[in-house]
């Protein structure tokens, strides 16, 4: 059954409607959709392979290998999965992955609980994506859960708390719907696990064990963690200490594999860059890193080409103020994009005022917002990979826009995630009536690296396992005057001003400096040395992790 986010209250009537919203009008039809997704079976192996461990602070691979226990039964099942047993095996099932990335694919796929991290720019989040699609072709059912609801948007999944039914306190009671995701599920998928407390860890996996009837770490459920504890570390309340999920018992128990990406992609043209992250990401700040960094106070960025940076702040105060501030300088009229959102339950289950909204609720963490304004020449950033060369980041100017018609020769551009063929306007109103009903016009991009693009909208999907499909259609931009180093994770910015001298956290300067491909494209407005800083217990993890 598919329901649209209504603007307005709304009541459900027992003829289960559909409820349709385009941004302001809100209407009932009673016509549903009936959707069946059928379980998968889960099942593991014990085979491993141990690498040899290397300095981690150049971001060598680092594989920690544990076995089974001699007294814990493997859970049987009539479908044994099939072990990838060399490199030309699993290189078949992503051709686009490296070496270090496709034994992170085997040791999943041959079900260990692996943790894999890495520096920013390693390509954990591109991996991610390889895993969730090979399980899910073995028949395997996967939670994709994150930390927080923007890293958990961005892998299509929700947040480890609503996922796990946990709600804003720990020891809250597990209602009956969110029983049914700890016994349907095969894989549990968290990603930022750094943000993760070990109490929360300890937690989910009592929690896992008690529900499911089974004492196995977990209950059974095969775990992957991914992050880089160097980034932004677990949240306090400040009533009491918070450590990291590494330090907590149940990780102890059920890690078997630990793997380091080490191979960098974001910043590969610029070797010295690199250098200088390595040092930032493990808390070091030599002589040669600090006279670097305050030479960036004086680069002059160019932008003849009406691309101006992104502002990046540790704090959220002046963000919004300083996007109206310019979106308000410009002339002309403002154009307002609405998205077109919508969820879909799974058959059979009573579509409850709380039940859709809580499933409305899970598009909150997108980057993609509701309403969009726009003006032209207004700076934007792009917000999904649509080809090789324009990915979430890709920082552009509007320079017009088009309405949405048949004849109109400039809506036709090979930008499409999922197939990078081009789309005209006839596929664009089959592929998303709803949103093209509302939204006469599309914005067309000049980007940095010169490519002139009509951009259109986007699906950003948002799976709730036994609670349905939330999906949100919208053109993938945003604002891009000013963010916050919090939403810039997962990007890749071009160019960019930063004010780290207020930076609070530990990781939160390397999460910021990170961002960027290399020093070319940064202008540091202010800092202070001492904002360069990583846990210390963090250090002593990797520091472990070595030599293991």
């Amino acid at each position: 059954m598919q329901f649209i986010r209504p603007r307005l209250s709304l009541k459900i009537h027992q003829s289960q409607p559909h409820l349709v919203s385009n941004g302001s009008r809100t209407s009932l039809k009673t016509n549903c959709l009936l959707i069946h997704r059928k379980p998968s079976l889960f099942s593991t192996t014990t085979k491993t392979k141990v690498k040899v461990n290397e300095n981690i602070g150049e971001g060598v691979a680092v594989v920690k290998s544990r076995g089974k226990k001699k007294d814990e039964p493997l859970k049987k099942t009539s479908n044994k999965v099939e072990e990838i047993a060399d490199d030309k095996a699993y290189a078949e099932y992503d051709a686009t992955l490296s070496q270090e990335q496709r034994n992170v694919l085997k040791h999943v796929t041959n079900g260990r609980n692996v943790f894999f991290t890495g520096s920013a720019g390693t390509g954990k989040s591109y991996l991610l994506q390889a895993i969730k699609k090979e399980l899910t072709k073995r028949g395997k059912s996967v939670a994709m859960t994150a930390s927080t609801g923007i890293a958990a948007v961005n892998i299509g999944g929700i947040t480890l708390h609503k996922w796990a039914g946990l709600g804003i306190r720990l020891g809250t009671k597990i209602s009956k719907e969110k029983r049914k995701n700890w016994l349907s599920t095969d894989v549990l998928v968290i990603d930022e696990i750094s943000m993760i407390s070990d109490k929360l860890f300890d937690h989910i996996d009592v929690i896992a064990r008690d529900i499911r009837g089974n004492d196995k770490p977990f209950g059974g459920i095969q775990i992957v963690c991914v992050g880089d504890f160097f980034q932004l570390p677990p949240v306090s309340d400040g009533s009491e200490k918070v450590g990291f999920s590494f330090e907590s018992k149940s990780w102890m128990e059920s890690m078997d594999e630990t793997i380091q990406l080490n191979e960098i992609f974001r910043q590969q043209h610029d070797p010295e860059f690199i250098r200088i992250l390595n040092e930032i990401r493990i808390g070091k700040c030599s002589e040669k890193t600090k006279l670097l960094l305050d030479q960036c106070k004086h680069n002059k960025l160019d932008v003849t080409d009406g691309i101006y940076p992104t502002v990046l702040y540790s704090r959220n105060t002046h963000v919004d103020k300083l996007n109206d501030e310019h979106l308000n300088k410009l002339t002309g009229k403002i154009v307002t994009f609405a998205s077109y959102d919508k969820v879909t339950l799974p058959q059979g289950l009573e579509s409850t005022k709380q039940r859709l909204w809580s499933l409305f609720n899970t598009l909150d963490g997108c980057l993609a917002s509701t309403a969009i304004q726009l003006k032209l020449n207004a700076q934007v950033m792009l917000l999904r990979n649509i080809s090789k060369t324009l990915i979430n980041g890709s920082r552009g100017v509007v320079v017009d826009f088009v309405p949405n018609t048949e004849t109109n020769p400039a809506a036709a551009n090979p930008i499409t995630k999922d197939t990078d063929k081009e789309r005209a306007p006839s596929q664009l109103n089959a592929t998303h009536p709803k949103w093209i009903a509302k939204n006469k016009v599309l914005p067309v991009v000049r980007f940095s690296n010169g490519e002139q693009l009509t951009v259109f909208p986007e699906k950003f999907t948002v799976d709730v396992p036994n609670e349905g499909i939330a999906e949100r259609i919208q053109i993938p931009l945003k604002l891009a005057y000013a963010m916050t180093i919090h939403k810039s994770q997962g990007l890749t910015i071009d160019k960019a001003q930063m004010s780290l001298s207020d930076v609070f956290e530990c990781g939160q300067a390397y999460v910021a400096l990170s961002r960027l491909r290399g020093l070319k494209g940064f202008h540091l407005l202010d800092w202070d040395p001492k904002v360069i800083k990583a846990h210390p217990k963090v250090l002593e993890f990797y520091s472990a992790l070595q030599k293991k």
